[in-house]
């Protein structure tokens, strides 16, 4: 269990490069829902890494797809985050 962190959801808009960094209150797939609903329009394509909160996403307003760190890590300098 992580101790005195923040969590921080991050996103990509792939055609004009915007991005955003929302903090989270708590990690909780309740909570994930809530940030991508309040963020992200629905009818996106979301591309997010394994991490098991994200699984609800292909069930809600969403396109899910995910990549697989351990398969498609491009090196030390790549910060993968959910892009839109």
């Amino acid at each position: 269990m992580l101790h005195n962190t923040t969590c921080v959801f991050a996103g990509v808009k792939r055609e004009s490069g915007r991005t955003f960094l929302v903090p989270v209150p708590d990690c909780s797939a309740n909570m994930l829902l809530v940030i991508i609903k309040t963020w992200i329009p629905p009818g996106t394509t979301i591309i997010s890494d394994c991490w098991v909160a994200y699984v609800r996403l292909g069930d809600k307003r969403f396109t899910h797809h995910t990549a697989t760190h351990s398969i498609t890590f491009m090196g030390a300098r790549t910060v993968l985050t959910p892009v839109l």
